[in-house]
């Protein structure tokens, strides 16, 4: 008899215990099934317009290379930058949501590295929470992340001056009050602050699919963990 109250006892503490667990698995199924199917770096590029527009930072990091120009379509962008950024002249960064990677193209060197971001989630994760283009002032605005700090004029426009931390970071922006485009950033964290702002935009017009290709004289090698 005593035997089998301690058994019952024992099934008392088990059961919940593996309910709890039961509950605690399945809310982090449900979590991981809303972050998979939340709008990462790759979808957002699905909805940009044709575009280009320059962008001018003052960088802790890279001071080198002072500019870029961007080149937009749905599910590309590429980022040419009017210096050195990591070997020689010209360096630019390619990203292509068709097959959710991100190419380094070296000039001087003739390579492109290939990154394949689902196998390097971290970096992709904190990409896509700093991924920041003209045209997301609107979700900028409805984003409850963000918020606001302040009003300032930035070539000759009202913006609301919005800003969220995550995870030791700081992100400021400065949205358009009436044309609802992002104009400025600032992303500061425990090592500095990179000061961007965007200039001579341009939409409405078609932008050359050649700018999303690989040139023909680089070789391409696939990044390694």
């Amino acid at each position: 008899m005593r035997s089998l109250v301690i058994l019952l006892l024992f099934l008392s503490l088990l059961i919940p215990g593996n309910l709890a667990f039961a509950e605690k698995n399945l809310k982090t199924e449900v979590d991981l099934k809303k972050e998979q199917n939340a709008p990462d770096v790759f979808s957002k590029l699905e909805d940009v317009p044709d575009m280009t527009f320059k962008i001018s930072f003052d960088s802790f990091k890279y001071k080198k290379a002072k500019s870029a120009d961007i080149y937009l379509k749905p599910g590309k962008i590429l980022i040419s930058f009017n210096g050195p950024l990591f070997l020689g002249q010209q360096t630019q960064i390619l990203a292509l949501s068709k097959d959710r990677s991100v190419y380094f193209m070296l000039p001087v060197l003739q390579r492109a590295i290939r990154f394949e971001a689902d196998k390097f989630p971290k970096y992709t994760k904190e990409l896509n929470e700093f991924f920041i283009l003209p045209t997301y002032g609107e979700q900028v605005m409805k984003d409850d992340n963000f918020k606001k700090i302040g009003e300032e004029e930035v070539e000759g426009e009202t913006c609301y001056e919005m800003q969220k931390k995550i995870e030791g970071k700081e992100l400021t922006v400065w949205v358009g009050k009436w044309t609802h485009f992002i104009r400025k950033a600032d992303l500061t964290s425990s090592k500095g602050t990179t000061h961007i702002t965007i200039t001579d935009l341009v939409w409405g017009f078609p932008v050359s699919d050649d700018y999303f290709k690989i040139p023909s004289n680089m070789v391409v090698y696939d990044w390694k963990k």
